[in-house]
């Protein structure tokens, strides 16, 4: 079995050649990526709020939404349509 070499030096070089465009524009692209990356992070993170601040002994609102499954399990009739969407004082 012959394997298909090379017919001339200038085959191998245009191939050779084409790898290396390739493997560059294959690093542009990626660059391009991680940059898209980080500028929708620092706009994505200019609208979130500040952190809030939190002590002991202040009141605040929990929210019942990964409570519903609990709610609705006690055999009472009750729907989740009308479950409370916060407990707290």
């Amino acid at each position: 079995m012959m394997r298909n070499e090379p017919q001339s030096d200038l085959d191998h070089n245009s191939a050779q050649n084409l790898i290396e465009n390739m493997e560059i524009d294959f690093m542009d692209a990626m660059d391009t990526l991680t940059a898209a990356k980080l500028i929708q992070a620092y706009y994505t993170n200019l609208q979130r709020m500040p952190e809030v601040p939190y002590n002991v002994g202040d009141l605040v609102m929990l929210s019942t939404l990964n409570r519903q499954r609990e709610y609705l399990h006690k055999s009472d009739g009750r729907a989740a349509k009308f479950m409370p969407r916060y407990d707290g004082p």
